[in-house]
């Protein structure tokens, strides 16, 4: 589902803003061009993430990139490099829930499959569609700055601009400020790593799923966010199931908008 507006988010559910710049009516042009406003947006219950076009999260982006969670930036940076470039992009489709970025790197064609699902989920598919082989080098990049979103809208000061600490952990990442802080962000990374060798062969495909969950607890304990409430006790919200692949979440979030369409 497209959409096209201003900066105001979309109805629940999910849709991207790509806003094309504006014709002139002869009585504006002594104003200053604003540059067009080109997002994607997904949108699950208190879930929402912001994104370019390419599916790349900057934490200076006067769009608000990012996954955010009861009016925290859980991540504030989410980038896929390869050979030290940003895969320039191709295509962005949305529909029901769902977002898919076609990007290119000379010969290299990457795919990146996104939805919101009490955090974000991605598929990347990394294909050679070429003739010969091709040897590159793939990172990505993550931090979260866990900062305010009054403050990224620069209506007050943001005090907690510079990303936390991310620690390595078996699969992935987790990143937080402090021991005991009550925010965190856990990266899932399968298979691990956040830097693959890639060496595809005519016609191969690599692929990397990333998980991306946001937590707002009062033990800070991985994996169960919370709404704010005045009730002092945490009220996790129900986990996904052990095994809960990314096709069965990603038809549960079509399903979803699906219902509040």
């Amino acid at each position: 589902m497209a959409a096209y507006g201003t900066r105001s988010p979309p109805r629940l559910g999910t849709g991207a803003i790509h806003e094309p710049p504006r014709a002139s009516d002869g009585r504006r042009q002594a104003l200053t061009p604003q540059p067009p406003i080109q997002r994607a947006i997904l949108k699950q219950d208190g879930y929402f993430a912001a994104s370019g076009l390419d599916g790349s999260m900057r934490p200076d982006s006067e769009d608000g990139h990012g996954l955010w969670f009861s009016d925290t930036r859980f991540l504030s940076e989410y980038r896929l490099v390869l050979d030290g470039r940003e895969p320039e992009m191709v295509d962005v489709r949305t529909e029901d829930g769902w977002a898919s970025f076609e990007l290119s790197a000379g010969s290299i064609r990457v795919k990146r499959e996104r939805y919101v699902d009490r955090g974000l989920r991605e598929r990347i598919t990394i294909a050679n569609p070429g003739p010969g082989r091709v040897d590159a080098g793939l990172e990505l990049v993550f931090a979260a700055d866990f900062a305010a979103m009054l403050a990224v809208r620069g209506m007050v000061p943001n005090l907690r601009a510079s990303p936390a600490p991310a620690t390595p952990t078996a699969n992935g990442l987790l990143i937080r400020r402090a021991e005991g802080d009550q925010q965190s962000t856990e990266v899932v990374i399968t298979p691990p790593g956040t830097k693959h060798r890639l060496d595809l062969g005519p016609g191969e495909k690599f692929t990397v799923l990333v998980d991306v969950v946001a937590e707002l607890s009062a033990a800070g304990s991985v994996g169960s966010p919370v709404s704010a409430s005045s009730d002092p006790s945490p009220q996790p919200s129900p986990r996904r199931e052990e095994g809960d692949g990314f096709d069965t979440g990603l038809a549960r979030a079509m399903a979803a908008c699906r219902t509040w369409a």
